[in-house]
């Protein structure tokens, strides 16, 4: 930010004045020695002077004028005011104490009183550039930028030099969104003044702005080596080495701006989820802690600090602090998107208090956008081909990816041209999307209303969600009612909530004739399975039962720590107790947390399992995860949330799973993916039966052998790898859908 200028001895000069006499000598000598001190830095000697030349001219505007520059300097805004002010009472036509008495009402935040001292200073000296720059940051300051940008520029009309003018006008105009234009100013700043910090942190910052972080980079590190205690342009480099996926750089950037303004929560908050996206995860809820500890009330903190604490399997925690961000900021959507998706995953819960969750989403934050809905215009032939679009930012090697591939490459390009909305860089698999789909849009950069808005432009017909409540939905674009028909489909356990979701594609064994109530959506029941799975070309092969080498079974689960409980963990212990010689192996991100080993270990233990049979691993690369399964033999699924990509994954690598089904849509996964496949015998009653089927299948290491060479066969000629008569069914079901639009 620009400094505001104080006015220089030299302008301390003396008004004409008539008086003379003895008291008049005295008080000009008293004077001139106040001058050379102040000029000399001596301001104690100076203050003492000008102090002595009221004794005899209380009124002297200069004494006066000295008086008030001194206490400024020294901090005391309102003693400077005082003298200042008094000083141009005894000479209206002072203009140079004008200047610095609007500066001390600008400290003491008289902003307009600091606007009408430099406006009258100005008066009396209009080509006054320092005078011009002040006035220019009150107005500033008072938001009133179109009036500041009127005074920088006439300063640098009186001096086309001056870098000072270029930078506050390039800070309004990235104040006004316009980075682009700030840039016009800052770059001929930064290059005539490379030392001048302020410069160069703002035409960093512009940069940044305007999406160019490699640029920004290195202009914002050289701002910070001129102003190591900028807190806030430690801030915006580690933004910017974040976007260049430079994370080591960012965490020392947000460490420096946090250790700069220990109060600077923006910064902690990014400092933790730099911490959590380089798998830190006790470290990053220690700096959500301290972000929410610097400001109570920052959501964001809340959310984060949230998301923490949910893969640390602190549900009740998660769900608190959620409530709390819905509070402070009652249109945070994530906020009530993630307490939807944890609800699905804590013990107890029931379909009821899962469908309220997501109500509470719709009238929040989807009934607000009830009024964008539009009047769909579509052609109402039931019979035409149809526009059919997709939305989501997980076309790619992830579990939506796996689900969905099949209709799109399999799907009559007669009946339907598809449209992809993707909101992912794309990988090899968003690559086979591209390759057979009609239209592909990325929509990255798009806001939520842009995308509403490029759908319905698009005249898409009959619009997919393959996102619920996850990690970057679009749900905010099918709130406003894009496409006259919406299907939520795939990447979502249950309800969305979304009076604007017209229905929901699940299968009988997810939902049976009594769970219509339980979604707000009317439910589409594919015949076999909700999605069909494809499996990932480059998958390796299944390898032998690890109990012939080991000589003890391992049971086995990669799956969220959210996933994980303390009732599941007692009913885990129960299998490990059943099959005394038997190992449990644990892989998934942040399992290795302390927190996670910690619970984990201590709960299995409480019921007597002791932690050499255990082992807890952390994150593993994706080329690498489906090889974990070849360490393990029977897979043990996760309740009430159950696995669906993991029990896909597990039986592709020969891997039986044994489930526990639940009540609600998010307990049923591998029901649904077990029936489908052909292999029922897997599914549980009770848990007792759980203990059982696990126990059995332990207990027959040549059946295992046995098992493991023919899942992947069996599975690949069951209905859940059958992409052609998934896309018959689901195409039948859009078009039934459609037909029901048509008739009104």
């Amino acid at each position: 930010m620009a400094k505001r200028r104080i006015s220089k001895t030299r302008k301390l000069s003396r008004p004409v004045s008539a008086a003379r006499g003895g008291k008049r000598q005295a008080a000009e000598a008293e004077l001139a020695t106040a001058i050379e001190a102040f000029q000399a830095g001596r301001l104690e000697a100076a203050q003492r002077a000008a102090a002595a030349v009221l004794d005899w001219q209380p009124a002297n505007p200069v004494a006066l004028h000295l008086l008030g520059v001194i206490a400024r300097r020294a901090g005391d805004a309102a003693t400077a005011a005082d003298f200042l002010g008094r000083a141009v009472a005894a000479e209206p036509g002072y203009a140079n104490a004008y200047n610095d008495l609007g500066g001390a009402l600008f400290d003491l935040g008289r902003l307009e009183d600091a606007a009408n001292a430099h406006e009258r200073g100005l008066e009396l000296l209009p080509d006054d550039v320092g005078q011009t720059m002040n006035l220019g940051n009150v107005y500033r300051a008072l938001g009133r930028h179109d009036d500041a940008l009127g005074q920088y520029q006439k300063a640098l009309d009186l001096a086309p030099g001056l870098a000072g003018a270029r930078v506050s006008i390039g800070m309004i105009k990235r104040a006004q969104g316009d980075a682009a234009g700030a840039l016009k100013y800052l770059r001929p700043a930064a290059a005539a003044e490379p030392e001048m910090a302020v410069a160069q942190a703002n035409l960093g910052k512009a940069l940044l702005e305007t999406g160019d972080a490699a640029a920004a980079e290195p202009v914002l590190a050289r701002a910070t080596g001129l102003a190591p205690d900028d807190a806030e342009t430690w801030f915006f480099l580690g933004t910017a080495r974040r976007s260049l996926d430079d994370k080591a750089g960012a965490l020392a950037a947000f460490e420096a701006a946090t250790a700069a303004a220990p109060g600077y929560a923006r910064a902690w908050n990014n400092r933790g989820f730099v911490l959590d996206e380089l798998d830190r995860l006790e470290d990053a809820v220690a700096a959500y802690e301290s972000a929410l500890a610097a400001d109570p009330g920052f959501a964001d903190a809340m959310v984060n600090l949230g998301n923490a604490r949910r893969e640390q399997g602190s549900l009740d925690d998660a769900l608190a602090l959620y409530e709390r961000a819905l509070a402070a900021a009652p249109g945070r959507a994530d906020a009530a998107s993630n307490a939807a998706l944890v609800q699905h995953a804590v013990p107890g819960a029931t379909p009821d208090a899962i469908l309220q969750r997501h109500r509470t989403w719709e009238a929040a934050i989807g009934a607000l956008l009830r009024g964008a809905w539009p009047d769909h215009a579509n052609d109402r032939d039931p019979e035409r081909r149809l526009k059919v679009g997709l939305v989501s930012a997980d076309f790619g090697f992830h579990p939506v990816g796996y689900f969905t591939i099949g209709f799109v490459e399999n799907h009559d390009a007669r009946a339907f041209e598809i449209t992809g909305y993707c909101g992912r860089p794309p990988d090899a698999m968003t690559e086979r999307f591209m390759a057979v789909a009609d239209n592909w849009v990325d929509t990255q950069a798009m806001t939520d209303a842009d995308l509403a808005e490029r759908i319905a432009a698009d005249g898409i017909d009959v619009l997919f969600d393959l996102s619920g409540h996850t990690t970057n939905h679009r749900l905010l674009a099918f709130a406003r009612k894009p496409a006259p028909v919406q299907i939520s489909w795939s990447g979502y356990p249950g309800t969305t909530g979304l009076a604007a979701m017209d229905y929901l594609i699940s299968d009988p064994r997810h939902t049976g004739p009594g769970d219509d109530a339980h979604h707000t959506e009317a439910l589409i029941r594919m015949p076999a399975s909700f999605i069909c799975y494809a499996p990932r070309d480059d998958a390796p092969p299944v390898g032998p039962a690890p109990a012939l080498e080991n000589g003890h079974v391992t049971f086995g689960s990669f799956s969220n720590p959210s996933k994980i409980n303390a009732p599941l963990l007692a009913l885990w212990a129960r299998v490990l107790e059943a099959v005394p010689d038997s190992r449990l192996l644990l892989i998934y991100k942040y399992l290795d947390a302390p927190s996670n080993r910690t619970r984990i270990l201590d709960a299995l233990a409480e019921a007597g399992i002791d932690a050499g049979r255990v082992t807890i691993e952390g994150k593993c690369p994706p080329e690498r995860f489906l090889e974990g399964y070849n360490r393990i033999d029977i897979a043990l699924d996760t309740a009430p949330y159950s696995g669906g990509a993991t029990t896909c994954e597990a039986l592709w690598m020969g891997v039986p799973v044994i489930t526990l089904p639940g009540d609600s849509f998010a307990s049923r996964h591998a029901l649904s993916l077990l029936t489908a496949a052909g292999m029922a015998e897997f599914v549980a009653a009770d848990e007792a039966d759980y203990v059982a089927k696990a126990a059995a299948l332990a207990d027959d290491a040549a059946g295992l052998q046995t098992l493991r060479g023919a899942l992947r066969a069996r599975m690949a000629a069951s209905p859940l790898c059958d992409a052609e008569a998934f896309t018959a069914a689901l195409s039948t079901a859009i078009r039934d859908a459609w037909r029901a639009w048509c008739q009104g």
